[in-house]
């Protein structure tokens, strides 16, 4: 039997209780653009800034009956929810993830509970700027991670 305290005093004991608990989803890679590497299981680069190209994210507890997706974003820019095209409990693959720039930061909602990690990292492809001798002129990010 399973008693519940409130303000020091014992409760009546429920006839049942009604226990439930989601895990944490844990996120162990990404892959799908131009710049994923096994080396670097938790990163993919050069992504096309126009989110065609499917990613997808493999881990565990990526949820039951539902998921989400969130591009955390650096700096000034603005988060990215991308459409889910498949998901089960450990992988979801997602398109339509517009943005440029470098490190967003992949968060999954699976039941309603966020990964908490911050180690996976998706980078789109940024054009460098150079200089009239073709070397990079050091005036933005050059598709670093």
């Amino acid at each position: 039997a399973i008693g519940i305290m409130v303000a020091g005093r014992l409760s009546r004991q429920p006839r049942s209780v009604l226990v439930s608990f989601v895990p944490t989803p844990v996120l162990t890679s990404i892959s799908g653009c131009p710049g994923s590497t096994l080396a670097q299981p938790k990163a993919t680069s050069l992504c096309p800034t126009s989110g065609t190209v499917p990613v997808t994210i493999t881990g565990r507890d990526l949820g039951v009956h539902w998921a989400t997706v969130l591009l955390k974003p650096v700096q000034s820019k603005p988060a990215v929810i991308p459409t889910i095209t498949f998901r089960n409990e450990t992988m979801i693959v997602f398109t339509d993830y517009l943005g440029a720039g470098a490190g967003r930061v992949v968060q999954v909602t699976a039941d309603g509970v966020a990964s908490t990690s911050e180690d996976v990292l998706l980078s789109f492809f940024e054009a460098c700027v150079t200089t009239a001798l073709g070397v990079c002129s050091g005036h933005g990010s050059c598709n670093e991670l």
